[in-house]
């Protein structure tokens, strides 16, 4: 589990694997000067919900990785976290789709419930992320007391949690 620390208040804990992600479109939305919301969900063990908080170029942000390796970057996944990026709801975390064999990426769009998700392959959305070979979006746990603290879970069933432990 890598952290992501935002204006040295909130730190939460995400994937490697993922974070390397948010870090290629963060990274690029703050060079272009750009300001935009960032939103991830709740683990149901904090209550379910969700946060958000602006992001803009003057906010300092801090890439923490747990491994030494750096992922394998998902293409297509980029691609989605961008295109939430570029939305007026901002960043979401959606689930990370299979890279097809082409090159093209997956082009499944299937809700979570709140019209949020997006379904990797060639997936048809069924209320609950899709279906293709989409991943269920992670969710972040933050505890109770002291400062923000959350975690994502790594997707370590299919071998590609990316902590490079």
């Amino acid at each position: 589990m890598g952290k992501l620390t935002l204006d040295s208040t909130l730190v939460v804990e995400f994937d490697d694997r993922l974070l390397a992600h948010l870090q290629l479109v963060i990274g690029a939305k703050v060079r272009r000067g750009e300001s935009f919301h960032f939103t991830w969900k709740d683990d149901p063990s904090i209550g379910d919900g969700r946060t958000t908080v602006w992001i803009h170029p003057a906010t300092p942000i801090v890439y923490k990785y747990f491994g030494s390796r750096q992922p394998t970057i998902n293409r297509a996944w980029l691609e989605a976290l961008t295109l939430t990026a570029n939305s007026a709801t901002g960043l979401q975390i959606v689930p990370e789709p299979a890279e097809s064999s082409d090159g093209n990426g997956g082009n499944g769009h299937g809700g979570n419930g709140n019209g949020n998700g997006h379904a990797g392959g060639n997936g048809n959305g069924n209320g609950n992320g899709g279906t293709g070979n989409g991943r269920p979006a992670p969710s972040v746990k933050l505890p109770s007391g002291g400062p923000a603290v959350g975690s994502v879970g790594a997707n370590a069933e299919d071998g590609r949690g990316g902590s490079g432990s």
